[in-house]
């Protein structure tokens, strides 16, 4: 019979995951009081859920025989109270940052160059990797949701203090295994696919050229966007035309509605219905990175400042 502690071990030991957080391990306590089976074997329990000091216990005994260590990336330990928020697991092979990020925060995604990259419209040349992530009250709330999926309803009436360590929107370094990243906080959550095999998420390729639009300066720039648009967006017409028209912020319908009628020469009702977001003496730009120039788009009252 296995005792926790070598329970957890066994898992970890048979995992791919090159991280795992305090949340991660918190749950995988949880997992075993539930099966009270690792491999097929049982573990001695005495307690119906986990409690801090089976967490303390275990932390203790990972660390000691280097099955784990605070991710030098991540690192925050505090010997006083045995917080750390991301470990390695030292048995299990490294992962590529973007993995190691996706862990860390199970709502991030990659987006604008990156998502670019991912969908070829650009060279995979990019020095740094561009995550999207909800903003902390909207990320709050796929918090609470995820935990309640995770741990079940709040704590029954057990005799003791059930184990559930919350999880947490962990502060990223500027650099995760040697690749510079960035992470932008949006209240516009973009529809993303996850890779498969990966924790890896993207930013799907109609929601990508809308983004395009939003931030060029994320995206290589707006001659480059403009390019781009010229390429690749006939090739996901249909892709694009319902990521923006589901866009809720009026100055991408704007901007693509002049880059699909006056430059590409789409027709399409849609198209023409994002014209009630036009405003007439407004000092809306085509490129946010430049001043306001005085040619300008009749249709879409835009200065076309990217000329």
């Amino acid at each position: 019979m296995l005792k926790l502690p070598e329970a957890v071990a066994l898992v970890l030991e048979g995992t791919s995951r090159p991280i795992i957080t305090d949340h991660g391990l918190s749950l995988l306590l949880h997992n075993i009081f539930e099966t009270r089976l690792v491999a097929g074997r049982p573990v001695a329990l005495r307690n119906k859920v986990p409690t801090r000091g089976h967490y303390l216990s275990v932390l203790k005994y990972l660390r000691e025989n280097e099955i784990i260590q605070p991710d030098a990336d991540f690192y925050r330990y505090d010997d006083d109270d045995h917080r750390c928020a991301v470990f390695q697991v030292l048995g299990a092979p490294d992962g590529a940052p973007e993995e190691i990020a996706s862990i860390a925060d199970p709502f991030c995604y990659l987006s604008h160059i990156s998502a670019m990259e991912h969908h070829t419209l650009v060279p995979r040349n990019s020095e740094e990797l561009v995550f999207s992530t909800p903003a902390p009250g909207i990320w709050r709330g796929l918090r609470d949701a995820k935990m309640e999926e995770d741990y079940g309803p709040g704590p029954q009436n057990y005799d003791i203090d059930e184990l559930r360590l919350p999880l947490q929107r962990i502060a990223f370094p500027k650099i995760i295994r040697g690749k510079s990243l960035v992470r932008h906080d949006t209240k516009y959550l973009d529809r993303w696919t996850a890779l498969p095999g990966s924790q890896v998420k993207v930013a799907n390729i109609g929601d990508t050229f809308a983004q395009m639009l939003e931030r060029p300066a994320w995206c290589g720039g707006m001659k480059s966007v403009l390019e781009i648009f010229e390429r690749s967006a006939e090739g996901h017409r249909t892709e694009v035309l319902d990521a923006i028209d589901r866009c809720e912020r009026p100055i991408v319908k704007v901007r693509a509605g002049y880059v699909f009628e006056e430059r590409l020469h789409w027709g399409d009702n849609r198209i023409s219905a994002w014209r009630k977001y036009a405003q007439r003496g407004s000092s809306r730009v085509l490129d946010p990175e430049r001043p306001f120039a005085p040619r300008f788009s009749e249709n879409w009252m835009l200065s076309l400042n990217a000329l």
